[in-house]
C-alpha cells in the first residue's frame, strides 16, 4: 500500500471513529479533554479556517492534512491528502453538498458543514492555535451569526457559553475603560495611527492585549467587536517578521490604512 493510500484509508477510519450524526463523538472529545468551537462559514471564512488548520498541522511537524466528505457510509468516504504548504487563499470543497472533515494526522481538525457553519475540534493546544480570537469570543460571534440567519444549528452550539455574563459590555470607545485590555487595544490603534509605534510593534502588542481581553472575559459590544475583528483579520495575514513576508501578505502601509479606517469607524459609534 502506498503512503498516500495509507493516509486516505487512515482518514476514512478516523472519520468513522470520531464522527456521529454530523458532529464529533462525545467519547472522542472526552479522551483528551477536547473542545468543539463553532464558527459561521460565510464569504471566504471557510478558507481562513482551513488555513488555520494547515498552519497548526505544519507547526506540529506534519506535512499534510486529511480531507474528505462525511458520507452515510463513512468508511467509503473518498479522503485525500492536502500539503501543509498549500496557500488555500480560497477554499472550494470537492464535495460542496456534503459535510467535509479536514483533520491533522493526530485527529484534531475542522468540520465544514454544508449547512453553513463549521466545528473546530481538538485539544487545548490545537484550539489555541486555531482559535486565536479565543473560545469565548468565537462563541459570541457564532451566536450573533445564528440570530441573523435561518440555518439549522444544533441547539447545544447556541446554548454553550464560556464567557462570564457578569462582565460589563464595552460598546463604544468612550465607555471602554482605559485600564481594560479592550481599552489598550484602542489606545494602540491610536498610537499606530499617530505614528508613535511601528506596525510590527503594534501587531505584537495589540494581539497580546486581545488575548488578555479574551482571557479576562471582557465583553465587547457587537459593533466594536466587528471593528476589532477587521484589525485582527488584517493581522492574521501580516507576518511580523519581515523576512517571512510573501506576495499577497498585508504590508505595513496596508495595516496602517486598515487601523486608521477601523479607528475612525470606532470613534463614530453612537
Amino acid at each position: 500500500m502506498s503512503e498516500e493510500n495509507r493516509h486516505i484509508k487512515q482518514g476514512a477510519g478516523f472519520a468513522a471513529s470520531v464522527m456521529s450524526g454530523g458532529t464529533f463523538r462525545a467519547e472522542w472529545l472526552h479522551q483528551r479533554a477536547r473542545k468543539v468551537v463553532p464558527f459561521p462559514v460565510s464569504g471566504n471564512f471557510g478558507a481562513r479556517l482551513v488555513r488555520r488548520v494547515l498552519e497548526a498541522s505544519k507547526s506540529s511537524g506534519f506535512d499534510h492534512v486529511l480531507a474528505g466528505p462525511i458520507l452515510p457510509d463513512i468508511q467509503a468516504s473518498p479522503f485525500i491528502t492536502i500539503s501543509t504548504n498549500s496557500t488555500c487563499d480560497i477554499w472550494h470543497s470537492p464535495w460542496p453538498d456534503e459535510d467535509t472533515l479536514i483533520a491533522l494526522p493526530d485527529f484534531s481538525g475542522v468540520l465544514l458543514t454544508a449547512a453553513g457553519y463549521a466545528l473546530m475540534a481538538g485539544d487545548e493546544k490545537f484550539i489555541r492555535k486555531t482559535v486565536p480570537e479565543g473560545v469565548a469570543q468565537a462563541v459570541v460571534n457564532f451566536r450573533r451569526f445564528t440570530k441573523r440567519t435561518s440555518i439549522n444549528v444544533p441547539a447545544e452550539l447556541i446554548l454553550w457559553d464560556e464567557s462570564p455574563a457578569s462582565h460589563r459590555e464595552f460598546g463604544k470607545p468612550y465607555s471602554t475603560p482605559a485600564h481594560s485590555a479592550a481599552g489598550e487595544q484602542l489606545e494602540l490603534m491610536r498610537s499606530l495611527s499617530a505614528g508613535a509605534i511601528t506596525p510590527a510593534m503594534f501587531a505584537t502588542l495589540w494581539l497580546a492585549a486581545r488575548r488578555t481581553s479574551l482571557e479576562r472575559g471582557e465583553r465587547v459590544g457587537e459593533k466594536l467587536s466587528r471593528i476589532f475583528n477587521i484589525v485582527f483579520y488584517a493581522l492574521d495575514d501580516y507576518p511580523i517578521d519581515p523576512s517571512l513576508r510573501e506576495e499577497g501578505d498585508v504590508s505595513d502601509a496596508e495595516l496602517l490604512a486598515c487601523v486608521v479606517e477601523a479607528l475612525q469607524a470606532a470613534d463614530s459609534l453612537e
